[in-house]
Order: C-alpha cells, then sequence, then structure tokens
C-alpha cells in the first residue's frame, strides 16, 4: 500500500463480521495490484464482533469505524478520507483477479478522458460453487444491467463527489440509487465483465439466500416513491398476497381457489425466470424455483418494515 499524495487507485471496502475473508480480499489486491498502480487500502468497519478488525491492522491497511449506520454511510466515510482519483467500491467477501488487473489500465484511462462514468462488474462464484451460486448468479455475468452492484464499483472522486456519495439513508439499494441519479446527469453505466472479481460471500444453501435477499429486500420499501419504482417489489408483494389466499384457501376447503393461486405462483415464477436468464430450460426450471424463495424474501421484507 502506498501512502503518497499521489495515489491512483483507493479501494473503499465496508466490513461488519468478514472475518472468513477480509484478509483474501486485502491480499489480493497486494497481489495483485502493487506492482502497477499506487492505491490505498480503506477498510471502513461497522462494529464487528469477530476478529475483523485485527485482521486487517495485521494487513496494515487503513481502518475506519462508523458503528450503527447503514452500509452506504460506511462507503462514503471511506470516500470522504481517500486520496485517490478513482474510487474501487468492494464488499468485504470480494476478491480481485490477475484478469482484473489485465483489464483495469483501459477502465482508469477511460476514466481519466471522460470521469462521467459508472462501472464495475457482476461478481463471479468461488471455485466450489453451490447449486444456487451456479444458477442464480452464475448466468448473470454477462446480464446487460441498468446499475452496478455496489460490491464492485467503479467511479471517479469527481462524479462521485458531485452527486455527494451514495444516499446514506439507504438500507440497501445505495447502488441502485447511485446509478439512476448518475444517469440523470449523463453518466455512462457499463458492467464490464472482463473486469473479474469472485464473491467468496455469496449463499450456498437455501436458507442463506433466503435471508440474504431479505436483507436486500428492505431496500425496496425506503419510501412509497422507492416501492412504485421497484417492479421486484411489486410483484413480491403480490405473491405474497397469493400465498395467503392459497393459505385461507386450505383451511376453508376452497380447493379451487387453492389451486388459481397455486398456478398463478407458478406461473409468475417461471415467467421471471425465463425473462431474466433466458437460458436452456433446466436452468430457467431450477431458478422459477428458487424465485419463490425470493419473491417470498423480499415480500417478507415488507412486513418486517410494517412491524418496525
Amino acid at each position: 500500500m502506498n501512502n503518497n499524495n499521489d495515489i491512483v487507485l483507493s479501494f473503499v471496502i465496508p466490513t461488519f463480521n468478514e472475518e472468513e475473508h477480509i484478509y483474501a480480499v486485502i491480499n489480493s489486491i497486494k497481489q495483485c495490484v502493487q506492482n502497477n498502480y499506487r492505491y490505498e487500502i480503506i477498510v471502513v468497519d461497522n462494529g464487528s464482533s469477530d476478529k475483523t478488525p485485527d485482521i486487517v491492522k495485521g494487513q496494515k491497511a487503513v481502518l475506519l469505524t462508523n458503528k450503527s449506520t447503514t452500509i452506504a454511510e460506511s462507503r462514503n466515510m471511506g470516500a470522504r478520507f481517500a486520496k485517490g482519483d478513482i474510487y474501487i467500491f468492494l464488499d468485504g467477501d470480494v476478491v480481485i483477479t490477475h484478469k482484473w488487473v489485465e483489464n483495469i489500465p483501459s477502465i482508469i484511462h477511460t476514466l481519466k478522458k471522460n470521469p462521467y462514468i459508472v462501472t464495475g462488474s457482476r461478481c463471479g462464484i468461488s471455485k466450489s460453487g453451490s447449486w444456487i451460486e451456479n444458477n442464480w448468479f452464475k448466468p448473470l455475468l454477462s446480464e446487460k444491467a441498468n446499475y452496478i452492484n455496489s460490491g464492485h464499483l467503479i467511479t471517479t472522486k469527481l462524479l462521485f463527489n458531485k452527486l455527494s456519495g451514495f444516499n446514506s439513508y439507504l438500507e440497501t439499494g445505495e447502488d441502485y440509487d447511485f446509478s439512476t441519479r448518475a444517469k440523470k446527469i449523463g453518466s455512462t453505466i457499463i458492467n464490464n465483465p472482463l473486469l473479474e472479481v469472485i464473491h467468496e460471500g455469496y449463499p450456498k444453501t437455501l436458507i442463506n439466500f433466503v435471508k440474504r435477499e431479505f436483507w436486500h429486500g428492505k431496500g425496496s420499501y425506503h419510501d412509497f416513491a422507492t416501492f412504485i419504482r421497484s417492479k421486484t417489489a411489486i410483484i413480491s408483494i403480490g405473491v405474497l398476497i397469493l400465498n395467503f389466499l392459497l393459505l385461507s384457501s386450505l383451511l376453508s376447503a376452497q380447493y379451487w381457489l387453492t389451486t388459481i393461486c397455486a398456478l398463478s405462483i407458478l406461473f409468475i415464477c417461471l415467467i421471471s425466470s425465463f425473462i431474466k436468464y433466458k437460458q436452456p430450460l433446466k436452468i430457467v426450471l431450477i431458478n422459477s424455483y428458487i424465485y419463490y424463495f425470493y419473491f417470498c424474501a423480499r415480500g417478507f421484507s415488507l412486513i418486517s418494515k410494517l412491524i418496525k
């Protein structure tokens, strides 16, 4: 890591209990980048109760603490501290690769010519990818996205400051919001699969997948305007209502209604999978099954929000 004022790249990494992955993340940056660019690593910890802070200190990265706040504000805090002209936001379980380093020079050149760009890439899966990773996440690598996920988002200091960073009031979905605001002022969103990174923390079981989507779903219910803009949120509420109708019809022995609700849910999941993936039938069928749990988790996020 270089502490001079001529730093080119600023890696900003928010963490919370990432002791399993944070060493590999920081080490991947050191191993891949150190002989190519002047850089800094800034880790913003959200009050981890595990060994994450100790591991970061042992790696001689900059460690900041920002307890009881959103991940968006943690990213903003790291950016305020950053000295580089190019910000690279990574999650605490996202590892960069040598392929990333091979392709970053052209990205840096492009960003210097046109600082109004938001780029990055979808995260690849680990070598020991689970069935969920291989069927749900892997096919999305080359997807043409209308936003860049903040787990691997690259932009310039100039654009970031012009947008006043991420919306720190959002629990999730700050990346979609950031990309949307960037497009409104004429910025270009570029998903670049050549910038290969690996997401070691993708859920490997259905239970962990549901937990992940339950958390992600909270961002869709920040306010009514956010909800209306989210097709996923609207569909999730529809699926949730159909589930309640299905259950009540079973209890009241209205099996005709049970059948209608079940077929409606099946249709929604199948169509969603087909539109999203356009992959071989096997993957569409598997993902329609996963979509059911995806919509349920997102729908229950609203109930959690209402209870609070």
